[in-house]
């Protein structure tokens, strides 16, 4: 799930960046889907592999989303930036608490409840910030077109 949805994060990367690009930034999803296949059978390791592809893609894509806010600031909320650059609060924290589970004993972060509820309600306020954001912005772009927003 998590490469899934990084290669989706690539295609918004390629679709924010030129929306000529738009059609090509899909090839990404079935070539990135071939070489996850290619690499599961191959490497002893390959969540490993996957998971350094997931991270370079996401912080692509919060590099590429700072770009596009800087060109128009009034595409996206700035709670929404907020929220998207606090995901990276929660993978540090989490690293931290998957460290200290590991050091005790324990062979996951999923193994102890509170370090693991810590680290996930972090995600779960960082997904608050970016469905405020957007809300704010659709309420801000009905009041501007004059149309009424529920």
């Amino acid at each position: 799930m998590t490469f899934g949805g990084s290669l989706l994060l690539w295609v918004a990367i390629l679709a924010m960046l030129s929306a000529r690009h738009g059609r090509l930034a899909w090839l990404i999803v079935p070539v990135g889907l071939v070489w996850a296949l290619t690499q599961w059978p191959i490497t002893g390791d390959s969540s490993a592999v996957m998971l350094r592809a997931a991270n370079v893609c996401y912080m692509l894509f919060l590099l590429t989303l700072l770009l596009v806010y800087r060109r128009d600031q009034t595409l996206f909320s700035p709670v929404t930036v907020s929220g998207f650059w606090f995901l990276l609060v929660f993978v540090a924290v989490t690293i931290i608490n998957t460290r200290i589970a590991t050091t005790h004993g324990l062979p996951s972060l999923a193994y102890d409840d509170v370090l693991h509820g810590a680290s996930e309600s972090l995600l779960s306020i960082s997904n608050l910030l970016i469905v405020v954001g957007v809300s704010l912005k659709i309420k801000q772009c009905g009041r501007l077109s004059g149309q009424p927003v529920a």
